[in-house]
């Protein structure tokens, strides 16, 4: 017996607003194909739920700065592929100029992984960055 519905959910993931609109255009098409192909209705819904991630270049390269600081600057890759993560500090990026930046850690499973355990060693090493981060911004004396 075959239903008379299904879904079929997925994520998209890109680096520019014009290649979401393409995907989402092609994605279209395509299930415009099989709908007539198959005598169905196909309804596609995107939820656009993250914007892409900008870093302003100013501020990574003063984070990049203080973690060189702290690490030294072998251990500091500020020019890192982009990757596709979902991150809603996107959103916040575009209000306000800012900058995300990883940690690396001990440990070989990556995060949001059910085997990830957090290397807890990390967290004086990010703290450290920063403090170094504020100390390089902030002038002696200034409390504003």
């Amino acid at each position: 017996m075959v239903p008379e519905t299904a879904t079929l959910a997925g994520t998209i993931r890109f680096f520019r607003p014009e290649v979401r609109d393409l995907m989402q255009s092609r994605m279209r098409d395509i299930c415009e194909g099989f709908g007539k192909g198959f005598g169905v209705t196909v309804t596609v819904e995107f939820r656009e739920i993250f914007d892409v991630l900008v870093n302003d270049a100013d501020l990574t390269d003063a984070w990049a700065l203080a973690a060189a600081d702290v690490v030294g600057e072998a251990q500091v890759d500020a020019d890192s592929e982009p990757f596709t993560g979902s991150e809603d500090f996107a959103d916040m990026l575009q209000r306000v100029p800012g900058a995300y930046g990883n940690l690396g850690h001990a440990g070989t499973v990556p995060l949001h992984n059910p085997g990830f355990v957090l290397d807890a060693g990390i967290l004086p090493v990010g703290a450290s960055i920063y403090a170094r981060l504020i100390e390089r911004r902030l002038p002696l004396g200034d409390a504003t």
